[in-house]
């Protein structure tokens, strides 16, 4: 079984689990979950971002002058060389993996699925990372300050 094959069914493990502790069942709290919770999630975090949206565009269109200083610049331009050399890495490793065209002298640990999958999301988790903390924006590529 691969990777997808066991969190499938650790999923449905605990679907199971969940349903006899609440006595209803693996059907109605499949149902439960996926017919009603989900969809009122994805609704409540729809009028949330259009809230922060609204509420942005007020502060946007009060024109406060913002100070400009070398820092961010300076932040600015190491987030670019950031995701320039994230989108090299990225390149780098799908090559490698995908397409065996040559070994990365850490090849041995991408034998598993999941250390695949960390090697691809590893340096885009730490780019959304560092513009979160810096600009408090989880964005790849910024606009200019």
């Amino acid at each position: 079984m691969n990777l997808i094959d066991q969190i499938f069914w650790r999923c449905v493990d605990a679907i199971e689990y969940l349903g006899n502790l609440s006595g209803l069942g693996y059907e109605l709290t499949n149902i439960i979950l996926f017919v009603i919770i989900q969809p009122l999630l994805i609704l409540v975090f729809l009028f949330l971002w259009l809230k922060e949206r609204r509420k942005n565009k007020n502060l946007i269109s009060h024109n406060l002058p913002s100070p400009k200083s070398k820092l961010i610049d300076f932040f600015w331009r190491l987030s670019r060389l950031l995701s320039i050399l994230v989108l090299g890495i990225e390149l780098l490793i799908v090559y490698s993996i995908y397409f065996n065209a040559f070994t990365l002298p850490i090849k041995s640990f991408f034998g598993t699925g999941l250390m695949q999958y960390f090697s691809v999301i590893f340096p885009i988790a730490i780019l959304l990372t560092y513009n979160f903390l810096v600009f408090g924006k989880v964005t790849i590529w910024l606009k200019r300050p």
